[in-house]
Formats: C-alpha cells, sequence, structure tokens
C-alpha cells in the first residue's frame, strides 16, 4: 500500500509539472514573440508601433526626398553633414534635426548620407563646397564613423567592419540583418539532434536571447578593440581637426548609439573622443549628455532599427541651438 500511495503521489507530480509546462509552453506561443530576423530596408518596416509610419503596400515606410548637394555655391549656407543618424533614416524630411533649425539669411543644406565614414565626409565636404565654404558646420559624428571604409585608410582607424568575421555582429545600429540571420542558422546546425528541442517556444525563447547576448557581447567587444588609445584613434583625430580647420565654423555633434541609455556600455569612449578633439581645438557637443538616463525604446525608429526617432531629433535640434547661442555663433530659431 505505501508503494503505491508513494507511486501516486509521483504520479500526481510529474502530472502536475507536465500541465505546468504545458501552461508556460501555451503562454509563450500565445504571448512571446521571438526576435524576428527579417531584413530591414531604409526607411521600410514591417510594422507600425507607434503610429509614426506611412502604409507601403505590405510594410510600412516614410518618404524621404533627396537632398541637392552637388553645387552648394551662391546665398549663404549651414552644411550638415556626417551619416544616416545625421541624415535621419526613418524620420520624416520636417522632423529631421537640420530641418528643426532655421538661420537667418542662410539656407540649411542636410548632406548627411547612409553609410558615410570619415574619410568620406571629409572627401564630400571638399568636392560639395569647394571655395564656397558654410558659415558653419555641423559633423553628427557616430562611433562607427571612424571605420574609414574601402580607398579611405588615411582617414580613419581601419579596425574593419563591426561584423567583422562574424556576420552575428551587429553595429547597435540595424539590428535586424541577413547576416543574424544566416548565424543563426548556422549555430541551430551546429546543435545536431538536439536542436528539437527548439520546437519549444520557451527553449526556442531563452535560445534565441542567448544568443543575442553573445552577438551583443562580441560587438562590445569589437568598439573597445577599436576605439582604444593609439596611434589608429589619433589618426582619425587629427582627421577631423584637419576638416575642422578648413571651415569657417565647425563642431561635431557626437551621437551615441541607442543602446541601454540608462546604462550606456560606451561612456568612456564617449570621453575619450570628445577630449582628443577638445584638445586639438575642435568644438564637440555630446549628445550623450542629453540622452544619457532617457528611455532607449522611446528614441529609436523601431525596434529593428536603432537610428534616432523625431523624438531625438528634436532633442538633438534643441541642444545643438542652446550651443550655438552660448558660442555666439550663427543663432537659429526652432521650428
Amino acid at each position: 500500500m505505501n508503494v503505491r500511495r508513494e507511486l501516486a503521489k509521483v504520479g500526481l507530480t510529474l502530472g502536475a509539472c507536465l500541465v505546468t509546462l504545458l501552461v508556460i509552453e501555451l503562454g509563450f506561443r500565445l504571448f512571446m514573440d521571438e526576435p524576428r530576423v527579417t531584413e530591414v530596408s531604409e526607411d521600410r518596416y514591417p510594422d507600425n508601433p507607434r503610429g509614426y509610419f506611412e502604409p507601403c503596400g505590405d510594410e510600412y515606410c516614410v518618404t524621404k526626398s533627396i537632398a541637392d548637394c552637388s553645387d552648394l555655391g551662391g546665398s549663404p549656407y549651414v552644411l550638415f553633414v556626417g551619416d544616416s543618424f545625421t541624415e535621419g533614416i526613418g524620420v520624416r524630411d520636417p522632423d529631421v534635426m537640420s530641418a528643426l533649425l532655421t538661420f537667418d539669411d542662410h539656407r540649411t543644406m542636410n548632406c548627411a548620407m547612409s553609410g558615410n565614414s570619415l574619410g568620406d565626409v571629409m572627401q564630400g565636404v571638399e568636392r560639395m563646397t569647394g571655395a564656397y565654404r558654410p558659415d558653419l558646420t555641423v559633423y553628427g559624428l557616430v562611433l562607427n564613423d571612424l571605420d574609414p571604409g574601402p580607398g579611405n585608410a588615411a582617414y580613419g582607424i581601419g579596425c574593419g567592419s563591426a561584423k567583422g568575421d562574424n556576420p552575428g555582429r551587429n553595429d547597435y545600429v540595424t539590428i535586424a540583418n541577413a547576416g543574424w540571420a544566416e548565424w543563426q542558422a548556422e549555430r541551430e546546425a551546429e546543435l545536431g539532434w538536439s536542436s528539437i528541442f527548439l520546437h519549444s517556444h520557451v527553449v526556442r525563447w531563452f535560445w534565441l536571447r542567448q544568443l543575442a547576448n553573445t552577438v551583443s557581447v562580441d560587438t562590445e567587444t569589437w568598439y573597445r578593440n577599436c576605439f582604444k588609445s593609439g596611434p589608429e584613434l589619433t589618426k582619425s583625430l587629427d582627421a577631423v581637426a584637419t576638416l575642422a580647420k578648413g571651415q569657417k565654423r565647425f563642431i561635431v555633434m557626437l551621437w551615441p548609439l541607442f543602446v541601454r541609455l540608462d546604462e550606456y556600455p560606451f561612456k568612456d569612449i564617449h570621453k575619450r573622443l570628445a577630449s582628443g578633439l577638445k584638445e586639438r581645438g575642435v568644438e564637440v557637443l555630446d549628445l550623450l549628455t542629453v540622452f544619457e538616463g532617457q528611455p532607449t525604446d522611446e528614441l529609436y525608429v523601431h525596434i529593428m532599427d536603432r537610428h534616432p526617432n523625431e523624438i531625438a531629433h528634436k532633442m538633438a535640434a534643441d541642444a545643438l541651438a542652446d550651443r550655438l547661442k552660448s558660442l555666439g555663433w550663427l543663432t537659429p530659431v526652432l521650428d
């Protein structure tokens, strides 16, 4: 009798555990989304969580225009250069930082372009402006700009793409990409027969987050190795100073990466870059002082596209206007 009673208890316990696991599994299937790996194109998104985008067929998007920066001669102007952060990927034209600032008797030209490195910016400024220099040049610098890109080795650090030899890496800007999808598939294949457990949403949910954490650690290691003090970083800072010397008024806006702003992982790198540029006589506005401690998910364009959104662009425009006023340079009016 005692044996039967104990077996019954064991059976009830196992049954209760099984039911609990089934309920948890059902809950994950109904309410927990696994990280998606759909490729995100510039200005196009699979959904519209904030209601900011426009319907574009089966996707959502923002409609953008392209500035004509082929000839900037003529009336006085203010020039914005940099990469996709300053260009305003995922943000409507009127909401981009440069469009929010009006300068009396000056045109505002946003000639930033997605993918631009420091070398691209330096060559672009020389090509676009020629002898007719802007009265103010604003360079929106992002950490990954200092990777010079092909043919620009004289201008940047040259530590290679953030993805490097591991396509699973991201650069904390576009989170979903084909490289991540391929890397995930390779890791799943390595599991062999045990990958059968990934049919469980619970197991897969935790497994994917562990993969994401691995990618995050790898990416942060890349940034730290890339921006350590040394001759390569000195070369990049000198290049920015050279660019500044050729302009009438020049300021670097140092954008943070929109990741963990409550505990920003690259605060020391920002300090290193800002102090190095200031030592070279370059005016610097470190936007980390504006965004640090803010809720990250309220400031990026989309969960899979961590470019600054329209709210972040407004905050950046406010900060730039305040700095320009304090410097006594061209005083902008905020639209």
